[in-house]
């Protein structure tokens, strides 16, 4: 609507999407906390990619409405924060149910106090937490990988946990995902954009024309697909507490795009440069960003903490410890200009 968003850390790159504007807002220091929508990932890359730390919710914590309800059961609001106790007191205040949302939830107790007076950074001692850049499908930037896991160990020390081993293979989910996002997408706004996809972005005008063109069995195989994401996920958890990756596979781009499609030399999808976010919105999970570092250029890169389905307080507390063990740059370099 107003033109490129830019990064406040670089204004050649990306502050990444689509919360972008918020992101930029917050790490640019004109508010301390922005509403983000997490569908596949919107909360946690441009947090990831401006020094941030975003929390995508459990899905049916916060009631949705008066918006039209989510049916492929992806889609949060949530907070891009510079500090997680920021953030606790946002979730504090949007949680609880809705009564147009059959899958809203009861309302939580507070989470401030759990993460002030030490009890949830304390439940974090002996927590079995793995470590994957490849989540069975993905590539990653080698600096990426590096900086993010640097950090995701460090923080396992600061927090107690245990890491094991556990291999985490996931399908890709970028297919099932698209479809089923692109027929929320067309059951809420179809009509309206009926006669005008000239006026669409390219990602949703195609979104669009594909599910005008699919057949029934395509649908079936996004929902098997979905449901094999979910076997997936759940044998994962079976055996650890929390999962660790890059929040995103490469360094923010040019800030029109588009985004890569090669990473370490070889090939990769649509969504090859955010691998790591989408599954846990279609598992409906909870999980954060949290600034891991700079790169060499100067860039920020984050680290993802997915933890077990309504284990808000986890990620939160995982997110504190980050804080405090290794404490981020609060704002991007423009704010200082």
């Amino acid at each position: 609507m107003h033109g490129t968003t830019r990064n406040p850390w670089n204004l050649d790159v990306t502050p990444g999407g689509s919360s972008g504007g918020s992101a930029a807002a917050v790490a640019v220091g004109m508010m301390p906390i922005c509403t983000g929508s997490d569908g596949g990932g919107s909360i946690r890359i441009p947090s990831s990619y401006s020094g941030l730390f975003g929390f995508k919710i459990s899905f049916g914590l916060s009631g949705a409405g008066p918006e039209p309800f989510d049916q492929v059961l992806t889609a949060v609001p949530g907070p891009i924060a510079r500090s997680v106790i920021d953030a606790a007191r946002y979730v504090d205040v949007i949680s609880g149910p809705t009564n147009s949302d059959p899958t809203s939830l009861p309302k939580p107790a507070p989470y401030e106090p759990r993460l002030r007076d030490g009890s949830a950074v304390g439940a974090l001692r002996g927590k079995r937490v793995t470590w994957s850049a490849t989540i069975g499908h993905a590539v990653c930037d080698p600096e990426v990988e590096r900086v993010a896991h640097a950090a995701a160990m460090r923080w396992a020390e600061a927090a107690g946990g245990e890491v094991v081993d556990v291999p985490v293979e996931l399908p890709n989910p970028a297919a099932s995902w698209g479809i089923l996002n692109s027929v929320a997408s067309l059951t809420n706004y179809g009509e309206r954009a009926e006669g005008r996809l000239d006026e669409l972005t390219p990602v949703v005008r195609s979104g669009f024309s594909y599910i005008a063109r699919m057949k029934p069995e395509d649908l079936a195989r996004a929902l098997r697909r979905r449901n094999d994401m979910l076997a997936a996920i759940g044998r994962v958890f079976d055996q650890v507490d929390y999962v660790l990756t890059p929040t995103t596979a490469t360094l923010p781009f040019a800030p029109a795009g588009p985004p890569p499609m090669e990473i370490a030399g070889q090939r990769v999808g649509g969504m090859g440069n955010v691998p790591y976010t989408a599954p846990f919105n279609l598992s409906g999970q909870p999980a954060v960003s949290i600034p891991a570092g700079l790169s060499e250029s100067g860039l920020p890169i984050g680290f993802q903490v997915a933890g077990r389905r309504h284990d808000e307080i986890g990620v939160r507390a995982a997110g504190l410890v980050a804080e405090q063990a290794m404490p981020w740059p609060k704002f991007a370099p423009m704010a200082y200009r």
